[in-house]
């Protein structure tokens, strides 16, 4: 929230608008945001760099750090709590991951093996 302020502080143009676009005070548009990530993408190399991805990595992290299905669910605008029960599932598939990963069981096959 801080660094958000201190963004919105900084900018010359002020606005209600988080991004506008470049020397205007008009909000940055769709077309915008998709120029946006294709320079982005370009630069890192990043195959699936969209808005949407970084929506879903947003919504996930939340969920992992502890965070309320429903308070989500209207950060993310969601009308049924079912739309973001995804974010709850990506959750658990990425805990199951790193546990197998750190699993004491993995840990001994793989030191047998090397």
């Amino acid at each position: 929230y801080q660094l958000v302020q201190e963004y919105l502080a900084s900018r010359s143009e002020k606005t209600e608008h988080l991004f506008q676009c470049y020397n205007s005070s008009k909000p940055l548009g769709y077309a915008g945001i998709r120029q946006l990530f294709r320079r982005l993408q370009a630069k890192t190399a990043i195959d699936r760099l969209t808005p949407h991805l970084l929506r879903h990595t947003y919504g996930t992290y939340y969920i992992n750090s502890g965070g309320d299905i429903k308070v989500l669910q209207l950060l993310l605008g969601h009308s049924e709590v079912k739309t973001t029960e995804t974010y709850v599932h990506l959750s658990n598939m990425l805990n199951v991951a790193n546990y197998a990963k750190h699993s004491i069981i993995n840990i001994m096959t793989s030191k047998k093996d090397g």
